[in-house]
């Protein structure tokens, strides 16, 4: 009787080469690093943050107008066949002291017309805290060309925060999702 050999499933082969590729990497002081000091010495230099010259502004900002691209379907095949998407719209404070306002998050559909007005009043979020927005899967007014316009600000000057939607979908065995950044529009220094 023949016996077939069992098989490695591809992942733990993959995992295998990798983790034995990563061992044998060594750094050496030829390589460009500088070599360790010995058990309990400490050695290394203090370094300063960098600090900008007087003048150049920094990536710091007390507020922003932010565009991101939103789908509420895509097509495929061609014009007339389209997967329909649930987007969420997610805005985190990056900032590990400070907090900021969510002041507006506006959708707009394909040809420009407003949608719906997300916030009433404004949304504070403290230090390293998100908030998210969604549209449904079966809310189709925003077309392909769909966007938000989020603004949001601080009292004084913060590290801006992270917004993006991401856009997803599952049907059958069929499963679809892929994010949009935001881009800035106008910023308060």
């Amino acid at each position: 009787m023949h016996r077939r050999p069992s098989r490695i499933p591809l992942w733990i082969a993959v995992g295998l080469i990798v983790g034995v590729g990563i061992a044998g990497c060594e750094s050496s002081p030829d390589a460009g690093s500088e070599p360790r000091a010995p058990s309990g010495q400490r050695n290394s230099p203090v370094v300063s943050p960098p600090t900008l010259p007087e003048g150049v502004p920094s990536d710091r900002v007390r507020g922003q107008t932010l565009y991101v691209p939103c789908y509420s379907h895509i097509y495929f095949q061609d014009e007339r066949s389209t997967i329909d998407l649930a987007s969420t719209l997610t805005v985190r404070n990056t900032s590990l002291a400070d907090t900021i306002a969510v002041a507006r998050v506006d959708y707009y559909d394909s040809d420009g017309a407003l949608v719906r007005r997300y916030l009433e009043s404004d949304r504070t979020l403290p230090p390293l805290a998100s908030t998210y927005f969604v549209v449904r899967e079966d809310d189709l007014r925003g077309g392909v060309g769909a966007n938000f316009v989020v603004t949001w600000t601080a009292d004084d000057p913060v590290d801006p925060p992270f917004v993006e939607a991401v856009h997803i979908t599952t049907k059958a065995t069929l499963g679809i999702s892929f994010t949009s950044d935001a881009r800035v529009l106008t910023t308060v220094e």
